[in-house]
């Protein structure tokens, strides 16, 4: 809480104070003297400006956005709907993700993405990385002038969550930018609290002559959740029939009182590229020849820590569990780009090296001492990408194949897209890969005796193939199905991880549109999913909704305040929600509590002034009209009705 007070303190001040603009009331006696230094303040921005075009007239589209992909997007200070489906911790619309009741804890899914081609193995504990930063979920900015954002928003109990971010260029070719996000929020049952950070810093650099180029960032990370293991079932009885005396939900008991966990992580990334060769030509006009290298060393940390054993986890080897696994890994990578007339765009080869060490750094002595404290590998893989444009028609196609290392993996995707313009077109792809078991699916070791094991599975096997479509006209909607071979998972009735021998077969398809007419307006988004396997072992509900109603209208004369107000309703039928493992950071399959076939019903009001977006949501308005039959997996409810605001404010120097 302290680091967030002071890093807002820091960084709001100086911007406020420079934000605010200051009227001097000039004497009129000294007033031919302030209109000479106004000429000589004009001159000098004039001399300024045309050597420096960053203290030139700045126009919006110029305060630039680059992701990892080096597409770019513009700083964005319009109220939209789709601003508030994104206004929460994570900063994403998690239409397809279902919240646990206090803000910084993980997310059950609605609904699955299997277009990855990160093939390398991982740390594992997938349900405390949703709010972790990634390489790709790491921007870059270019500003004409110093530009910060501040969003702030309230907790469940007590608590807040900021993030704050500061960017600038020193010059037209150097930018670079720190970020820091903050939360401390107190959930509303007993051992709930969420207390994490993320601090992020980035920098890019171009040449004059635009011959080189090179970006960078760090993150450093760390997110704590107590963790108490749901409700016991005394307690889900007490909670299900709506006994005033329980409303108070600390009153609740629950699973695990003294348990909490922790993923942290640093990372070092840095990519550089020089344009070798330029050829201007009638044959050959525009080509060139780019090489480049890319380098990352990040080291992560999980740790479950419980000063008294619990036997919601079987028998323990110790009276405390002190349990904590380590990954650390090196990407170091070379590629060369060919770009020309004669290709259609430009192809991309490159080779990777990827090392890696993951192990315990407190395994229990025990009969399961016979288990490796630790994995290590090395790992050399080729990629080769193809970037083409045939007139509004853009093909990508991408190869990547292990060549040294175990668990051999490969991959192929291929894309076409249609383009008409940025609000009309069309894309289908193709996805096939083999990816390596996570690591901790491999190897784990734990002070719970249920949790040791060393196994060995086959890779996983994923074919995916879509279609894409983005219309002003008509709608937007997204096809995609998905054959899955050796699946792995984890299951409720069993600790350690399993593989299903079977084939599993994903359909998703997903229709949204929206409508306006005078000042109302109406969003809906419709997910159908359909899974055919034995045993269930991916579960989703077979219907998803989203909709919402709106009115938008400007206050007050000269329109300095817009308002957006309305109503949002989600609704899921019902299934099989895995259900929650805060030992391993992971969810297991179950077939006995289903959960869904309730809505959920928020009010909003949303407000615009100038750059500053403000936002009131009244969260789960029916729950007291619905019944109690709301939950996020099984044991651990929703949210109760809540009240909650926030802001968003950016500041342009």
């Amino acid at each position: 809480m302290k680091k967030i007070m002071l890093f807002f303190i820091l960084i709001s001040i100086p911007l406020t104070s420079i934000a605010q603009e200051k009227r001097p009331v000039i004497d009129k006696n000294k007033a031919p003297l302030q209109k000479a230094v106004n000429r000589v303040s004009d001159t000098l921005q004039k001399r300024m400006a045309k050597s420096d075009p960053l203290v030139d007239k700045t126009h919006y589209t110029d305060f630039k956005i680059y992701n990892f992909e080096r597409d770019s997007t513009i700083i964005d200070t319009t109220l939209t709907i789709l601003k508030d489906y994104k206004f929460n911790y994570l900063r994403k619309d998690d239409f397809e993700l279902l919240p646990f009741h206090n803000q910084g804890q993980t997310f059950n899914r609605l609904a699955y993405t299997f277009d990855q081609n990160n093939l390398n193995p991982s740390i594992g504990a997938k349900a405390k990385h949703f709010n972790y930063y990634e390489i790709k979920d790491i921007t870059y900015y270019r500003v004409p002038t110093p530009s910060s954002e501040l969003m702030y928003r309230t907790g469940m109990e007590q608590g807040q969550v900021l993030d704050a971010l500061l960017t600038m260029n020193t010059s037209p070719q150097f930018n670079f930018s720190v970020a820091y996000k903050g939360l401390r929020s107190l959930g509303v049952y007993r051992n709930s609290l969420s207390s994490q950070g993320n601090f992020r810093a980035t920098f890019n650099y171009q040449s004059n002559n635009k011959h080189y180029d090179f970006r960078g960032h760090f993150t450093s990370q760390d997110l704590m959740n107590q963790e108490n293991g749901g409700l016991t079932g005394l307690s889900l009885t007490q909670f299900l029939s709506g006994d005033a005396n329980y409303d108070q939900r600390g009153r609740l008991d629950v699973n695990l009182l003294e348990a909490k966990s922790m993923l942290r992580g640093k990372r070092y990334f840095i990519e550089q590229r020089y344009r070798l060769l330029r050829v201007k030509s009638d044959s050959l006009q525009k080509s060139q020849i780019t090489l480049g290298q890319t380098y990352s060393y990040e080291t992560k940390h999980f740790e479950f820590t419980q000063s008294n054993i619990s036997s919601l986890f079987g028998d323990a080897l110790t009276s405390t569990i002190d349990d904590h696994a380590y990954h650390q890994q090196h990407n170091a990578s070379v590629f060369v780009t060919f770009k020309s007339p004669l290709l259609l765009g430009n192809i991309k080869i490159a080779a990777t090296f990827h090392q890696f060490e993951y192990g315990f750094k407190n395994p229990s002595d025990s009969i399961f001492a016979s288990l490796p404290s630790y994995l290590k590998d090395n790992k050399l893989s080729m990629d080769a990408e193809w970037n083409a444009s045939i007139q509004k028609i853009h093909l990508k196609a991408m190869l990547n194949r292990q060549i040294v290392g175990d668990d051999i993996t490969k991959s192929m995707r291929i894309s076409a897209i249609y383009q008409k313009d940025s609000a009309n077109w069309v894309k289908g792809f193709l996805n096939v890969y083999t990816k390596s078991p996570e690591l901790n699916y491999q190897l784990y070791r734990s002070n719970y005796e249920n949790y040791n094991w060393y196994n060995h599975f086959s890779n996983e096997e994923i074919w995916n193939v879509g279609f894409e479509l983005k219309s002003s006209k008509w709608f937007n909607t997204q096809i995609s199905y998905t054959k899955i071979d050796h699946l792995l998972y984890f299951d409720e009735n069993n600790a350690a991880p399993l593989q299903t021998n079977e084939t599993g077969n994903y359909l998703k398809a997903t229709v949204n549109r929206g409508f306006t007419f005078y000042k109302f307006g109406l969003e809906n988004t419709l997910m159908y999913q359909k899974v055919t396997n034995e045993n269930s072992i991916l579960s989703v509900p077979e219907f998803t909704t989203r909709n919402t109603l709106y009115y938008s209208v400007h206050l007050f004369k000269g329109n300095p305040l817009y308002i957006q107000t309305g109503v949002t309703l989600k609704y899921f039928t019902q299934f099989y929600a895995p259900s929650f493992n805060p030992l391993i950071g992971e969810f297991m399959q179950q077939n006995t509590i289903e959960i869904g076939n309730y809505p959920t019903i928020d009010v909003f009001i949303n407000g615009q002034i100038q750059r500053t977006r403000l936002y009131l949501k009244i969260e789960n308005t029916t729950s007291k009209m619905t019944g109690r039959n709301y939950f996020s997996a099984p044991n651990y409810p929703n949210r109760d009705f809540t009240i909650r605001f926030g802001l968003v404010w950016n500041f342009f120097i």
